[in-house]
């Protein structure tokens, strides 16, 4: 579906958090708001 989307002109990025599960929020909290204020800021 992400490619779909990319193809139609679409901004897609993917990240992996490694040793996260459902919830990397609260076990990669660090680079998940490195992530969230990424992404906040090209808004």
């Amino acid at each position: 579906m992400l490619d779909r989307y990319a193809a139609a002109g679409g901004s897609v990025r993917t990240e992996m958090f490694d040793g996260s599960g459902h919830g990397p929020h609260f076990d990669a909290r660090e680079k998940w708001l490195a992530v969230l204020t990424d992404f906040l800021a090209a808004c």
